[in-house]
């Protein structure tokens, strides 16, 4: 598939998920204060990242096309092309940001471990779900 084709799937899908996403902006500024450390695994296209403002936010997104596209988009973060189980953290965050991603993963127990490796002493995961019931 193209990039070309893969971004018009992306816009296209935007489209239909635009209210779930902006729910989901919401959501995470009302948890997560502005200027805070936040990292997000599967970050995409960046946005949820992005949106919190960090003073210092960090993504992990194993997909080189939707790396260069969130690198793009917001330069202001820093992403790496690799998943949190694979990631030996060099630093902790105050946030964690994992939205939708214990639905894509086999190993869930090994992921929040993971997660828990990259979030400071008194840092808290912020999980979000999508249930389609």
């Amino acid at each position: 598939m193209s990039s070309h084709t893969h971004e018009r799937r992306l816009l296209r899908w935007r489209r239909i998920t635009a209210y779930l996403t902006s729910s989901l902006r919401v959501y995470h500024r009302r948890i997560i204060p502005t200027g805070s450390r936040v990292l997000q695994p599967r970050c995409g296209t960046g946005e949820w990242l992005a949106s919190v403002e960090p003073e210092r936010g960090v993504g992990l997104e194993p997909d080189s096309l939707f790396a260069k596209l969130c690198r793009a988009r917001h330069p202001e973060l820093e992403i790496l092309e690799q998943e949190i189980t694979d990631a030996d953290p060099q630093e902790r965050f105050d946030y964690v940001i994992a939205c939708h991603l214990l639905e894509q993963e086999d190993e869930c127990l090994e992921t929040v471990k993971s997660i828990t490796s990259w979030t400071a002493p008194r840092g808290k995961i912020v999980f979000t779900f999508l249930n389609p019931l």
